[in-house]
């Protein structure tokens, strides 16, 4: 199974979080707003 993420691309605390629980960054998203949204995922296989 493999979960995906997203959070705004400046919200820094959310980003190490999810990094720290095994999260890899796989692509940033631009809304038409100009906000950023980093997607990130993770298999189980990287428990």
């Amino acid at each position: 199974q493999t979960y995906i993420v997203q959070t705004g691309k400046e919200n820094t605390p959310a980003l190490s979080l999810y990094k720290k629980h095994g999260f890899i960054k796989i692509n940033d998203i631009i809304l038409p707003d100009g906000v950023v949204l980093t997607s990130l995922k993770k298999s189980e296989k990287t428990k």
